[in-house]
């Protein structure tokens, strides 16, 4: 993956904006907002992630946080191309029948069972594109821990077992 033309590497403060775009959307979910927050996060994960592998991806941050990228990639199977291929898997070796579930969906356990030759043949009757990336800042075991507690505790002061108003949230 390579920068956004013409956009600056994301910050630190990059993060902090997007994690509070992403607040303000679960809050108000007005278009503006949420594209604002899909190119902001765009921009992250360009920054963080220059060359990401497929699946999940971190960044180490400051105090124990990392950063997690979870990189999925779409490969929807051209029924056309599937079926004009059909005889060129058979000599290639490819039980192309297994690759597929039915609708047909590529089952990619078992395409990653194929020979990087054969999946670059079957690979003509895919379309592949990637998926929105999914980010999350996750807490260290300690922050967590203690934002487990703090939810506890809420939840205690809202059935009127506790009195008390805690304040929750993480300082990056």
């Amino acid at each position: 993956m390579s920068e956004i033309p013409g956009q600056p590497p994301a910050t630190v403060e990059d993060l902090k904006r997007w994690d509070d775009l992403k607040k303000e959307i679960a809050r108000l979910t007005p278009t503006a907002l949420i594209l604002q927050e899909k190119e902001l996060r765009a921009r992250i994960v360009a920054s963080f992630f220059p060359n990401p592998k497929e699946g999940t991806n971190a960044y180490p941050l400051a105090n124990g946080y990392r950063l997690k990228y979870v990189n999925n990639i779409k490969r929807d199977v051209d029924p056309g191309e599937y079926q004009a291929r059909q005889q060129e898997f058979t000599d290639a070796g490819i039980a192309f029948a297994s690759l597929l579930v039915w609708k047909p969906n590529l089952d990619k356990k078992q395409y990653n069972t194929l020979t990087a030759e054969q999946q670059n043949i079957f690979d003509r009757c895919l379309i592949v594109k990637p998926e929105s990336p999914q980010l999350e800042i996750e807490l260290p075991a300690a922050a967590k821990k203690k934002a487990d507690a703090v939810a506890a505790m809420a939840a205690a002061q809202a059935s009127g077992v506790v009195p008390g108003n805690p304040q929750p949230g993480i300082q990056l």
